[in-house]
């Protein structure tokens, strides 16, 4: 009986005095994830992904802060065809129009995607090359779809990328021209490439 009596309190104490460590752990966390953003700097390069709003944001659902020896070409985005305008020569997913350059090597599994003209509305594709303020130029273009020929509406995308600009009071990350809001939910990682 004495044993209990002495075990209870044991727990007791032991939840009293760590109880208060814990909550603060929490908030904590809670607080420093947001403050990620103000450590961030323009031109700093990341992968992100997120899912696309209806007021053309992104919530943004990763951040992978990467560090290494990037180039101009290493710019990557991956995502859902919207359209494609074979006219001009250009693609879009989510906000940004994708020209693929003269010798741009497309890929798929199957061997189907040789060039703009075999891509199609709503077909996932991961595409490498520069990005610039007039769009982004891709040098690759894979077909990511998996040998599906329906394509259910995706809203998701993901681009490595450098950071344009920071907004710490509202959260949010442009980079390729979107803005991407960071939220409680985000992961924030750091990778060395």
């Amino acid at each position: 009986m004495k044993l209990q009596v002495v075990l209870t309190r044991v727990l007791v104490t032991a939840l009293v005095l760590g109880a208060p460590s814990i909550a603060r752990a929490k908030i904590e966390r809670a607080v420093r994830r947001p403050d990620v953003l103000k450590t961030l700097k323009v031109g700093q390069w990341l992968r992100i992904e997120g899912e696309v709003r209806n007021d053309r944001t992104v919530s943004c659902t990763e951040i992978k802060l990467l560090a290494g020896d990037f180039q101009d070409d290493d710019w990557e985005m991956f995502g859902q065809v919207e359209v494609v305008d074979r006219r001009n020569g250009e693609f879009r997913i989510a906000m940004v129009t994708i020209r693929p350059s003269e010798n741009a090597d497309f890929e798929s599994p199957d061997g189907s995607i040789k060039a703009l003209a075999d891509l199609r509305p709503g077909m996932l594709v991961e595409v490498g090359g520069t990005y610039t303020k007039d769009g982004f130029l891709a040098t690759d273009v894979d077909d990511e779809s998996g040998g599906r020929r329906a394509f259910p509406r995706q809203r998701r995308i993901g681009i490595t990328a450098r950071i344009e600009r920071v907004d710490v009071a509202r959260r949010g990350i442009t980079a390729m021209g979107m803005v991407f809001v960071v939220t409680e939910n985000t992961q924030i990682k750091s990778v060395i490439r």
